[in-house]
């Protein structure tokens, strides 16, 4: 009788000691996980009211000293960020000058902004062929 109880209590301890174990384990296989979801940043750029895709040649045509031509450019926030947009030129012939006015403007989702792009000609500028290289940048 007496090995009986001590089998009986070491059985139940057993027992006991498999569902600590197996809790414990269940408790070791919980893993807490963290992420960030993020919204997609997208843009469109329009000049003249038409899509102004990668790779698109804006053609001045021909300009003259001494003058300022502009164009409406335009930046649609497509995308679920708030983003401030800029413009950036390089190349620009010596004597010109190339600006934005919508340079700096925050852009809530759904919203765009549209402004001139004003090429300057200085009078001193170089007489031939001239290449700009701009892109739009966001933050």
């Amino acid at each position: 009788m007496k090995k009986e109880i001590i089998y009986i209590t070491l059985g139940v301890l057993f027992c006991f000691l498999g569902l600590i174990a197996a809790a414990i384990t269940k408790q070791l296989l919980i893993l807490p996980q963290i992420g960030w979801i993020n919204k997609e940043s997208a843009f469109e750029m329009y000049v003249e009211d038409t899509l102004w895709t990668n790779g698109t040649v804006l053609d001045w045509g021909n300009v003259t000293v001494g003058y300022t031509y502009y164009l409406n450019f335009t930046v649609a926030n497509i995308g679920g960020t708030t983003e401030t947009v800029t413009l950036y030129v390089s190349d620009v012939p010596v004597n010109c000058t190339q600006v934005w006015s919508g340079n700096g403007t925050v852009l809530a989702p759904n919203t765009h902004v549209s402004g001139d792009l004003t090429l300057t000609v200085g009078v001193n500028a170089p007489v031939g062929l001239f290449n700009i290289t701009s892109y739009v940048t966001t933050g």
